[in-house]
């Protein structure tokens, strides 16, 4: 395990998707590792904790959102992007706006230091030219 990687966790029970997502993180440098459930998360690892969460919304068992409130619980939740192969746009943009105005409130993740920002933004650029689009 190398100390200089940047660990992403990637959290879905797709395994086809976590394995893509797996691989284009590690193509752009990032150490991925893959959890099959939200409870396998939990479990402790010898692994750093993760820069970035990729979290799929509904999961068997506890949900995306529920190991979202309980990492908050916890005081260790990463920065986190969810994904999900269900439903429409809308209920997503309902659950952003409220999350968002949690965070102004709470004042988020402002304790992030620089570093962690930027190794984020270059999680995100890799992230980035992924599109997801809409069954409905």
């Amino acid at each position: 395990m190398s100390e200089n990687k940047i660990y992403v966790a990637v959290v879905d029970d797709d395994e086809s998707f976590s394995k893509a997502i797996c691989r284009l993180l590690r193509a752009a440098g990032f150490q991925p590792v893959a959890y099959p459930s939200a409870e396998a998360f939990l479990v402790p690892t010898p692994f750093p904790p993760p820069a970035c969460l990729v979290l799929d919304i509904q999961l068997g068992g506890m949900s995306g959102l529920e190991l979202q409130q309980r990492l908050g619980e916890l005081g260790s939740a990463p920065p986190i992007i969810f994904v999900t192969a269900h439903g429409g746009t809308s209920w997503l943009c309902g659950l952003l706006a409220q999350t968002f105005s949690r965070a102004v409130v709470t004042g988020g993740h402002s304790q992030s230091s620089a570093s962690n920002r930027d190794q984020i933004m270059s999680f995100s650029t890799v992230i980035g030219p992924l599109s997801v689009t809409s069954n409905q």
